[in-house]
C-alpha cells in the first residue's frame, strides 16, 4: 500500500515542475508532469472569454512564451490544497503567470510514469 504523505510529496514535485516549466517557458517540464490526454481549459475574467487546449497546443502556447523568469516576474506558486484518492488526486494552486493571477484546478492521476496531470480547469484575474 502507498504511503498517502509520499504521494503528497510526489504531487507537490510534479506541481512545481509543471509551474517551473512555465515560468522558464520550457515545453521539457510540461511534457513530464502532463498525460498526453491532457486538456487545458480556462476562462479569463476580463473577457468572460473561454480557452480549451489540449496537450500539444498548450505546450506550443508556453513554449512561445517569453519566459516570466527573464522578464523579472517575480515566482509566485502556492500549493492551496491537495486531496488524493488512491490513483487519482486534486491540487488547487494560486500562481502569477506573465502578470495575469491564475486559480488552477489540476486533476492528476498516478501511472506507470507517476503523477501526471490529466486535467487543468484555470481562472485568470489581471493583477
Amino acid at each position: 500500500m502507498n504511503d498517502p504523505s509520499d504521494d503528497r510529496q510526489q504531487i507537490e514535485i510534479a506541481v512545481t515542475r509543471y509551474f517551473d516549466g512555465l515560468y522558464n517557458s520550457n515545453g521539457d517540464d510540461i511534457r513530464a508532469t502532463f498525460h498526453p490526454d491532457a486538456k487545458v481549459t480556462g476562462f479569463m475574467s476580463s473577457t468572460g472569454e473561454m480557452s480549451a487546449m489540449d496537450f500539444e497546443r498548450f505546450v506550443a502556447f508556453v513554449e512561445s512564451q517569453t519566459s516570466p523568469a527573464s522578464a523579472g516576474e517575480p515566482y509566485e506558486l502556492d500549493i492551496v490544497s491537495i486531496d488524493i484518492a488512491g490513483q487519482v488526486a486534486t491540487a488547487k494552486l494560486l500562481d502569477r503567470y506573465l502578470d495575469i493571477r491564475f486559480t488552477d484546478y489540476l486533476s492528476l492521476v498516478k501511472d506507470d510514469q507517476g503523477w501526471r496531470v490529466y486535467n487543468k480547469l484555470w481562472h485568470a484575474e489581471p493583477i
